[in-house]
């Protein structure tokens, strides 16, 4: 709720932000709340995977520190672009915080989700006729399809940076036809 509430507020008071400098302070305050919580979600991993708590798996680990680490590049290149506005950085800001970061986060939260939602919808209390949940998950190729969406980003963004746009629309056709590789695992279980 923490993160919601001081990502709202950073998205609002941009918009009124020339209004006048108190709105610009509760822009810059609401910032670093976001940050804050970025950290301290970082924290909470370190801390899990330090004691070897089971409340995350590995395959989703997969998408969930790669979607932090581009979010926490994103935030620091947003902050970058507020003292030097570049149209440029402005850009990576936004791609590297949506689309690298929480859609990664997002991939990894409906893999689990959706998985668990379906094995409990339909087979509670059918032993014999159930398939197991990690059955259901496809960890493997929900590992690959992790690590090649990675890939891929990071030759997107280093197109993106190079200006090389010919690469970044070859690079953006692989990434769609893993997208789909992803959904149709997920519409499988269907």
């Amino acid at each position: 709720r923490f993160s919601f509430i001081s990502t709202s507020v950073v998205i609002i008071s941009y918009f009124f932000i020339d209004i006048s400098a108190y709105i610009r302070s509760i822009y810059l305050i609401s910032i670093f709340l976001v940050g804050v919580s970025w950290i301290w979600i970082i924290f909470v991993l370190i801390h899990l995977l330090k004691f070897g708590k089971p409340l995350i798996h590995k395959v989703t680990l997969i998408y969930f520190i790669p979607g932090i680490i581009f979010s926490m590049a994103g935030f620091i290149m947003g902050l970058y672009s507020w003292f030097l506005p570049s149209i440029i950085i402005r850009r990576l800001h936004i791609h590297l915080s949506l689309l690298f970061g929480l859609s990664f986060i997002m991939l990894g939260a409906i893999h689990r989700i959706n998985t668990f939602q379906i094995f409990t919808i339909l087979y509670t209390g059918k032993t014999n006729s159930s398939p197991t949940i990690s059955e259901l998950q496809r960890n493997n190729i929900m590992a690959v399809i992790g690590i090649l969406l990675f890939l891929l980003k990071m030759l997107m963004l280093w197109a993106f940076i190079s200006g090389n746009l010919e690469f970044v629309g070859l690079v953006g056709i692989f990434l769609v036809i893993t997208v789909l590789s992803y959904c149709f695992v997920i519409f499988k279980n269907y």
